[in-house]
């Protein structure tokens, strides 16, 4: 046995001189340190009445693992922990810090940093409580009514942290009445709401539909339009309609919401007017709508005034001069003017176009040429709508001297 520990001093360096070139050359890229991110933080431990409101973050480890294995490293590769044991249940349903225990079923893999080490938690009881249904109908729409809402069940038992709970006070079954008056048997999920109907997340209800059924109804509704009477026949030549009235302008139907919906207004029957030379009232019979009834027995009376029928003529018609000075000559540049005129008929055919010419007065003017702005008189019933042209040149010439 001698020979072991003959020069033990020079075998124990040579020892430790080939762990100290192993470990470099391991160091030197047999082995890799990279990080991964994403690994999922799960809760150990935890007893099936309590509960974890809101979800736990992930952390990222950095870890050291040979250089031909580190391309099969994957977040599965690892497990993060938080335990149960380390939560203070005494402040339940608050946000607590906790340690998160980072492990590997993968051998080779050494671990090196985890960040965050410490990731917050919340926990709370679960518990339970019974709370009523009430339906959320909404407006129920125009010419329609409703029965009592019958339900399948009038209570249902909401589970979730009791913090969450506290907050419920009864579960929310919406239905819509549709405005053609369909009866509603629906199966509708519930929500569980607050006392202000804002929705609790994660609290669970059971059970979470409910069969509703309401009869809906149809009733009568009212809609007021206006009258349109029906002129038949047109008015004698000459004449026209100057305006037609209606006396009520409006009546008031009622009906199903159905048949008054298409109803813009309501006709006269026939009224014949052919041939009418003044104004006339008339009794008028309405004709209505079908599925609809007047909401008051009413005859409406149209007038119809009819008046002579106002037309225009253009008019070909010589120039007179007036008030030139004894032997002056007046000569107009132009022989005539096109004048348009405006009345009846009646009117304008009794017109005597002799005494319609146009006037150029050209009373204290001086011999020379003049731009004269022709005039006209017209009777009563007739106006003036144009005369072209508007100024006309009239040259003015003094008698001839006498011969000596």
């Amino acid at each position: 046995m001698a020979w072991l520990v003959r020069n033990w001093h020079l075998k124990l360096g040579a020892v430790a001189l080939a762990t100290i070139l192993y470990t470099g050359f391991v160091y030197s890229g047999a082995f890799t340190e990279r990080p991964v991110s994403g690994v999922r933080v799960d809760m150990a431990g935890q007893p099936s009445d309590w509960i974890r409101l809101g979800q736990l973050p992930s952390v990222t480890i950095t870890y050291r693992v040979a250089s031909d294995s580190a391309e099969l490293v994957q977040p599965e590769s690892f497990t993060a922990t938080v335990s149960f044991a380390d939560y203070d249940l005494d402040l339940a349903a608050q946000p607590q810090s906790l340690p998160v225990d980072v492990g590997s079923p993968l051998n080779g893999i050494t671990i090196l940093s985890v960040e965050p080490r410490d990731v917050t938690v919340t926990l709370d009881r679960v518990d339970t409580k019974s709370i009523p249904v009430r339906i959320d109908r909404g407006e129920v729409p125009p010419g329609l009514e409703i029965g009592v809402p019958q339900l399948s069940v009038r209570q249902v038992t909401a589970r979730g942290a009791a913090s969450l709970l506290a907050r419920v006070d009864h579960a929310r079954a919406t239905v819509g009445i549709q405005p053609s008056g369909i009866d509603v048997n629906d199966q509708v999920e519930l929500t569980p709401v607050d006392v202000n109907g804002e929705p609790v997340l994660s609290v669970e209800l059971d059970p979470s539909t409910v069969t509703v059924q309401i009869d809906v109804e149809a009733i009568e509704t009212s809609k007021t339009v206006p009258v349109r009477p029906d002129l038949q026949g047109t008015v004698a030549a000459g004449f026209e309609i100057a305006s037609v009235s209606t006396d009520p302008a409006v009546v008031t139907l009622r009906g199903l919401p159905d048949a008054l919906a298409g109803v813009v207004d309501v006709v006269t029957e026939p009224l014949p007017i052919g041939g009418s030379t003044a104004t006339r009232t008339l009794e008028s019979v309405l004709i209505l709508p079908p599925g609809t009834r007047l909401a008051e027995d009413t005859t409406p009376v149209v007038s119809v005034v009819v008046r002579p029928a106002v037309v225009t003529r253009t008019f070909l018609l010589g120039f007179i001069c007036e008030g030139a000075d004894p032997g002056m000559a007046c000569l107009p540049q132009q022989d005539q003017a096109a004048v348009t005129l405006r009345g009846t008929a009646a009117a304008l055919d009794a017109l005597d176009t002799a005494a319609l010419s146009p006037i150029l007065d050209v009373s204290g003017l001086s011999a020379g040429e003049h731009d004269i702005v022709p005039t006209m008189t017209l009777p009563a019933g007739v106006q003036l709508v144009s005369l072209s042209p508007g100024v006309v040149p009239v040259t003015l010439r003094p008698p001839a001297s006498p011969s000596p």
